[in-house]
């Protein structure tokens, strides 16, 4: 008589553990053998030969067709095996069916050996039976649940939510819910926003007394009063060693005082910029001598600073317009890649001037810098982030041998008429020069002008493209 083992599938959680600890239950199901008067079931846990059966005597077909028992009491650890046999009215027994086996990586799923609401499965990750680090006791409930997430529910290698709308494939991670993130290119995943946004280190910051480009005129100068604990801040002071301020006691509400300071600033990328900077207004006064002007390009003047929520206190700002409440980015508009003359004029003065600390050129305009930002980027040359008096970083990239290579002292080779920045001139540098002299494109930098007459116009485009095919063998910029 042949009996043939269907199949045997392990009980959900739903239906309990056995009374005896670390066990677990198991149903097995079968096709009926006809002429059978009862079935013998046989276990075993590890190898060896199977013990003597449980006689089951007669057993109901199920609506589907099939025969099933619960095997109770099997321990968790070694793989179980089980058979099955039939027997006659002569209790005559067949030969066993085929073996089915249920490993401890199957059964520890659906056994919570300590009762504490997680499987075995999730307290032992890798299943090994080990105690490895990271992973908690499946034996004591009072063992923590390192690598689990949303307070223990998620098992580790499980999908989860992190929450943050900028990434995808979320997974629990040595107890972190942890996704990927859908941003690319130079942007990056910002967790408090949920929204791609362009990477910090692309942006360029300045000291502004000790800039190496730095050129002050008429009152504007810099200054070591306010820093060094030397001002009202408890919390705050001073990041660079000396502050920008106009020693006037006049202000300037509309501009053209000649109480500057000029920078040479480099932009590595083209596109919309933005620019904060970090001040401190030693006048007690809400509202009174706190703004300076900046320019780009001697183009229109915007203020910079201005909001009345700050007294004494250093603080980051920017958009002039906003004089209360939140601070904005200053917004530059659309710049170049390559190299800008930015001026910063004296607005405001009085008898305790405004003080300029630093500042930051960013194309994000959700990123807001903060103290500990300056301090990482006021580092060395080599450390790829472009810091103050650094037109370029490329981290070990850095090269005195390749002509188009950021320097090792962090400063670029001049390439005159390379109008688009990207160290080469060719037909397309002609055309945003053209493109500049006509207002159909944003203002073109020094590397425009080259005949150096301190002017941009068709003559240079002209001159461009007749040293991009080989009919002119030098320009000359007005650096």
């Amino acid at each position: 008589m042949w009996l043939g083992l269907l199949g045997a599938v392990l009980i959900g959680a739903v239906l309990g553990w056995t009374e005896a600890a670390l066990a677990y239950k198991a149903q097995l199901a079968w096709e009926p053998v006809q002429g059978a008067a009862g079935y013998m079931v046989y276990a075993r846990a590890g190898s060896g030969a199977f013990g003597p059966p449980v006689y089951l005597g007669p057993k109901a077909i199920d609506s589907d067709g099939l025969i099933r028992h619960v095997v109770t009491g099997i321990p968790l650890g070694p793989t179980a095996y089980f058979a099955v046999s039939a027997y006659d009215e002569t209790e005559l027994g067949s030969v066993l069916s085929n073996q089915l086996s249920v490993s401890y990586a199957q059964a520890a799923p659906v056994v919570d050996s300590d009762g504490d609401g997680l499987s075995d499965a999730q307290e032992d990750a890798n299943l090994n039976g080990v105690l490895d680090a990271g992973e908690s006791d499946p034996f004591d409930a009072d063992s923590p649940s390192a690598l689990f997430c949303n307070g223990g529910t998620v098992a580790p290698g499980a999908p989860c939510d992190d929450g943050i709308a900028c990434t995808a494939v979320d997974l629990c991670i040595a107890g972190t819910c942890r996704g990927t993130s859908v941003c690319g290119g130079e942007e990056f995943c910002n967790a408090d926003t949920g929204q791609c946004e362009l990477s910090p280190a692309s942006s360029v910051w300045v000291t502004a007394a000790d800039d190496v480009s730095a050129v002050f005129n008429g009152s504007m100068v810099v200054g070591t009063a306010f820093t060094n604990g030397a001002d009202a801040d408890p919390s705050a002071d001073n990041l660079s060693d000396s502050l920008l301020f106009a020693n006037s006691s006049m202000n300037a509400f509309d501009g053209g005082s000649g109480d500057e300071a000029e920078y040479r600033i480099r932009l590595p990328r083209s596109g919309e910029w933005y620019m904060w900077g970090r001040f401190y207004y030693p006048e007690p006064l809400a509202g009174v001598s706190n703004s300076f002007f900046v320019s780009v390009d001697d183009g229109p003047l915007k203020r910079f600073g201005n909001n009345f929520d700050f007294v004494e206190v250093w603080h980051w700002d920017g958009d002039g317009d906003v004089q209360a409440g939140e601070v904005a980015p200053l917004a530059l508009g659309h710049l170049q890649a390559g190299f800008h003359k930015v001026t910063v004029e004296k607005r405001e003065a009085g008898l305790r001037p405004p003080r300029l600390d630093m500042f930051v050129f960013t194309r994000n305009p959700h990123y807001r810098p903060t103290d500990a930002a300056a301090v990482e980027v006021l580092g060395e040359c080599g450390d790829g982030i472009i810091g103050p008096g650094e037109h370029c970083d490329n981290g070990a990239l850095n090269s005195d041998i390749d002509r188009y290579a950021c320097r090792t002292d962090c400063s670029v080779t001049e390439v005159c008429g390379d109008a688009n920045g990207d160290t080469f001139v060719n037909a397309s540098d002609a055309t945003v020069i053209m493109r500049a002299t006509v207002g159909a494109g944003p203002a073109c930098g020094p590397d425009c002008d080259v005949d150096g007459d301190g002017r941009t116009g068709a003559t240079d485009a002209f001159l461009v493209l007749r040293h991009a095919i080989g009919a002119l063998p030098a320009l000359t910029c007005g650096y």
